[in-house]
């Protein structure tokens, strides 16, 4: 499979997931918050969380319409969805495992190391295009590997402060990177038309014509990697102008390849998902290959 429908279909699984600014202004409140754990809780420091919490939240809903406006929506699958819940489970064994196993400092030193090794298994599948993605995972191993040596007797507290600190650097540069991946992916004048140099689509003749154009073949590419996109994301991913998509659009929609829903929204930016024949034609678009679209945390 061409290196770029790869990219296109990490991009469209992994788009919600992604935290770009939403992480960066989180990194921040954390940082901005970290001084609180070493204070005397009074009703200062309650003000102080406060403002904290209410600052964030006034930052996340404009950056969120934002990614919304500039961008576009994509819905993830029921298995992306799951994939946190998943993570946070094993996260709470670890964590109550080492606290009963272990009730000195060596207990927190081996959660840090223990949530490293997750975070690499977890993130190791975007190894291609999100490199940033082990910043994380490798500050946690080296708070883990402090811990169990030269702050070993460091007060529990204080402790965790330095780990937020660290932590919620490496998640503002992770989210940051994120950012510039969104903008690379999904700004039309960087894109260039996303594949229109790639090879030629395989699939024995099994691939409706509609679907063979090189813009058609990035939406469906898009939407096979996902639940449903909206008409901005699949005209960005594409590198077209969601004004320009409708024609490729309205061509696959004439050949049953997907379904167009909401089309009495005013601006135009529809929803569109995959009928069970595109998502056959989306499985067989890269033969022999067996493209399958790799989603899930």
């Amino acid at each position: 499979m061409p290196a770029d429908a790869r990219f296109v279909s990490f991009v469209a699984a992994r788009y919600p997931a992604l935290f770009g600014l939403s992480g960066a202004a989180l990194a921040v409140a954390l940082l901005a918050a970290s001084p609180l754990l070493t204070r005397a809780w009074d009703w200062s420091a309650a003000v102080t969380a406060g403002a904290i919490l209410a600052g964030l939240i006034a930052a996340t809903i404009p950056i969120g319409r934002y990614y919304a406006r500039r961008f576009g929506r994509v819905h993830a699958t029921d298995a992306e969805k799951r994939q946190p819940w998943y993570v946070a489970a094993v996260v709470f064994v670890i964590e109550r495992a080492a606290r009963r196993l272990i009730r000195d400092g060596y207990g927190s030193g081996i959660v840090a190391l223990s949530l490293a090794l997750l975070l690499v298994a977890h993130v190791w599948r975007d190894r291609s295009f999100r490199k940033q993605a082990f910043i994380l995972p490798a500050t946690l191993a080296y708070i883990g590997i402090d811990r169990l040596t030269t702050s070993f007797d460091v007060d529990p507290w204080v402790w965790v402060q330095r780990s937020i600190v660290l932590c919620a650097s490496a998640f503002l540069v992770t989210s940051i990177c994120d950012h510039f991946l969104i903008v690379a992916a999904l700004s039309p004048e960087r894109r260039r038309l996303a594949m229109s140099s790639a090879a030629m689509l395989r699939g024995g003749g099994r691939v409706p014509p509609a679907a063979c154009d090189p813009i058609a073949a990035t939406m469906m590419t898009a939407l096979g990697a996902c639940r449903d996109a909206d008409v901005r994301f699949l005209a960005n991913i594409a590198g077209v102008r969601p004004a320009d998509a409708a024609g490729w659009l309205t061509a696959l929609g004439a050949a049953g390849l997907l379904w167009i829903e909401n089309q009495d929204r005013a601006d135009g930016n529809f929803t569109i998902r995959l009928s069970v024949p595109g998502r056959d034609a989306a499985r067989e678009m890269w033969e022999p290959d067996r493209f399958a679209p790799q989603t899930g945390w």
